[in-house]
């Protein structure tokens, strides 16, 4: 357990528990196999592979961390980028978070920017403003499932993807849906609320399912 504040600390391989608790400094962990506490607060971040871990991230310009197996995430006012992960959960204020490779994604965001160039298993997501841009969707996943007001989104799949499909949305938001989409919409009990349903694709091998809650945002599908 290290707790230090106003200087940068360097961590080499560590097999075991770590708590690590740095204000005002930078810090660099090379390979963590055990379990991890990491709380970071004004400083950069440069980790190379972690295995279980939770983390506190605030007013960082940058978190770099190679490889994890399974993160939680507190950022407020960061900038994270994760190049491969198993699962990430994350809750975010403000700042932007570009992720790699991740099988499963979690999350809650408020004013955050988020890239994530490929989700292989599930993706559920909350987002208030800010945006989402998930650039390849795997063709076996089996859910996606965002809520986005005021967030510009986009999903993108791989092609060869098949999903049962249902977007809850505001009659004002803009729905840009891929050719050969065939969803029907039906009222709800609230006037200006509509679900458009239906399938993409040819037959749905895997039961992949793709839920959609908009209001307030511009929404792309391809």
């Amino acid at each position: 357990k290290l707790a230090n504040e106003q200087g940068n600390v360097f961590i080499g391989d560590f097999d075991g528990k770590l708590s690590v608790d740095v204000k005002d400094g930078d810090l660099k962990i090379g390979k963590i196999l055990g379990q991890s506490s990491i709380n970071v607060n004004s400083g950069s971040v440069n980790i190379e592979t972690l295995g279980t871990a939770t983390c506190l991230f605030e007013d960082n310009k940058e978190v770099n961390i190679s490889k994890v197996d399974d993160i939680n995430i507190n950022s407020k006012h960061s900038n994270i980028n994760i190049t491969e992960a198993n699962k990430i959960v994350i809750t975010s204020s403000k700042g932007n978070c570009n992720f790699g490779t991740v099988t499963n994604l979690r999350g809650s965001s408020s004013m955050t920017d988020y890239i994530v160039q490929d989700v292989s298993e599930e993706l559920v997501f909350d987002l208030w403003f800010g945006s989402l841009n998930v650039r390849n969707i795997h063709n076996m996943f089996s859910l996606v499932d965002v809520k986005t007001v005021r967030a510009r989104t986009g999903l993108t799949f791989m092609q060869g993807a098949a999903y049962d499909i249902e977007i809850r949305h505001h009659k004002n938001v803009k729905l840009d849906l891929p050719a050969g989409m065939d969803v029907k919409r039906r009222n709800t009990a609230k006037k200006k609320i509509f679900i458009s349903e239906g399938k993409y694709g040819g037959v749905n091998n895997f039961k992949s399912k793709v839920k959609i809650n908009a209001l307030g945002c511009k929404f792309y599908i391809q």
